[in-house]
């Protein structure tokens, strides 16, 4: 059983979680909102027909290059929104026994946690492929201007 220190620590941790859910709820809302428009435009570079003249070739090369910049800020921003949740997330995962009773903010805390580390795995990912892809097109288009 708790004892009362271990209950008032209880309630304060998800006393603070809950007071900072207010914030966290509108980082989501714009990291989700984000992820999806950069998800949509990687779709669309992806699957759109494949430059034919130089000027095709230089817009696509500036269109990953944007789409480059716009998914390694989306990953750094994920990562910073959960290193500004350590602190309460690693109370709420290590910093209590585990035979405390089930806690809502708590668990809560944790899903928006990863998601955020997957929605920055996957900017990570649209970002290096937007690298590559990028690449291959300035060696195409060098080897159309030679």
């Amino acid at each position: 059983m708790c004892g009362i220190g271990t209950a008032r620590a209880i309630g304060d941790l998800d006393t603070n979680i809950t007071d900072a859910f207010g914030i966290l709820g509108v980082l989501l809302v714009f990291m989700a909102a984000y992820f999806a428009a950069l998800w949509a435009q990687y779709s669309w570079l992806d699957s759109s027909a494949e430059p034919r003249t130089d000027g095709d070739f230089t817009r696509r090369i500036g269109q990953y290059r944007v789409l480059r910049g716009l998914s390694a800020g989306m990953s750094i921003g994920a990562l910073l929104t959960v290193a500004l949740t350590y602190s309460l997330s690693y109370h709420a995962l290590i910093g209590l026994p585990p035979w405390h009773p089930y806690s809502f903010p708590r668990a809560a805390l944790l899903l928006i946690d990863a998601f955020l580390i997957l929605s920055s795995i996957g900017a990570a990912r649209i970002c290096c492929v937007s690298k590559r892809k990028r690449g291959e097109y300035e060696r195409e288009l060098a080897k159309l201007t030679n």
